[in-house]
């Protein structure tokens, strides 16, 4: 449930540390072996090499990266959210409203931009069709890549206008209450309530404006070391995975929209869910979404370790009639919380 593209966002960083850190250990081994004249034939071919410019070369390729990985992620996040999106609601006219609201303007975008070299896999024919299903038969099978298209470079307001887009909005107010990213910038800045998003988030706007200066071919830039990029790729770590838990929890407002709500009864170590419930089918594989009015994220996913009526384990519940049953959860859950069980 919307996991694919922040698994690949991490996996990528993840990548792109371990080149930094080879890069970072093979100069100290050159320098080491210059120091002790332990000079093989490679070496001696690498001590020709101007060290300035291979560092410069090395930095523009890890900026353009880091960008391009960051814009990569954003595409597939919201494609992901749209995707699950049409899942739960088949109905073209069941979709929110902002989905509805910007379909017909950006299909018509991506109609007049469907010459641009990134848009050679797609056809007109088939964006009329299916924007046709979607208004006349009321499918909603929508052209996705309509939303996720642009050109634009991701900065703190295109990212805000970009999931905007698909009804998902206040991005950078919430995100900042949500771990791991709350942490990274309560470390760094006092009263994250009271600053603007690109302030708090300046660090999304310089990579997007070091990625132009490399692409641009812009004289004299200013060259960071690695240790600074590591800082960088570790923020926008920390920001992929509360982004993907905000982007979660908007489709958990949508998927619950309906399903019945259970107020819990107690809640013990944090964890165990006691809560009255009637005319439900569960199992083991269900699951819970536990909804905190006020919190960021306001809506998450647990599953069920234990489940238990009369102090005994059960695999299964299916009554009509009201019991009262116990839920050990693998994420903490509180009195005031909402249950929902899918």
């Amino acid at each position: 449930m919307i996991e694919t593209s922040l698994s690949q966002f991490l996996e990528s960083l993840k990548s792109l540390e371990k080149y930094i850190n080879y890069h970072r250990h093979s100069s100290t081994y050159i320098n080491l072996a210059l120091k002790n004249g332990d000079l093989s034939d490679p070496l001696k071919l690498f001590n020709q090499t101007d060290l300035a410019t291979k560092k410069s070369f090395d930095y523009r390729g890890y900026i353009i990266s880091l960008y391009g990985m960051l814009e990569r992620y954003l595409e597939d996040l919201l494609q992901e959210y749209l995707e699950n999106t049409q899942e739960i609601f088949p109905k073209y006219h069941d979709l929110p409203n902002e989905i509805k609201k910007n379909n017909i303007s950006l299909n018509n975008d991506l109609l007049k931009n469907i010459d641009l070299p990134k848009n050679s896999a797609l056809s007109i024919s088939n964006i009329v069709k299916k924007l046709n299903d979607n208004l006349n038969n009321n499918i909603s099978n929508l052209n996705i890549e309509a939303f996720t298209k642009h050109t634009f470079n991701f900065r703190v307001n295109t990212i805000e206008e970009f999931f905007k887009r698909a009804g998902i909005t206040g991005i950078f107010q919430r995100i900042r209450k949500i771990q791991p990213l709350h942490t990274i910038l309560a470390d760094e800045f006092i009263s994250l309530d009271r600053l603007k998003s690109n302030v708090l988030f300046s660090f999304i706007d310089e990579i997007a404006e070091r990625r132009n200066e490399v692409a641009h071919g812009t004289d004299n830039i200013e060259v960071l070391s690695t240790q600074i990029i590591l800082e960088y790729l570790e923020k926008f770590r920390c920001f992929g995975i509360s982004l993907n838990q905000l982007v979660k929890s908007h489709f958990l407002m949508q998927k619950t929209n309906g399903v019945k709500e259970h107020k819990l009864i107690d809640v013990f170590n944090k964890r165990i869910a006691c809560l009255a419930v009637s005319d439900i089918k569960c199992d083991m594989n269900s699951t819970i979404v536990i909804r905190n009015k006020n919190a960021q994220p306001e809506f998450n996913t647990s599953k069920i370790i234990d489940m238990q009526v009369n102090n005994n384990s059960v695999h299964k519940i299916d009554t009509d009639t009201e019991i009262k049953i116990g839920l050990k959860l693998d994420i903490d859950v509180h009195r005031s919380s909402i249950i929902y069980i899918l």
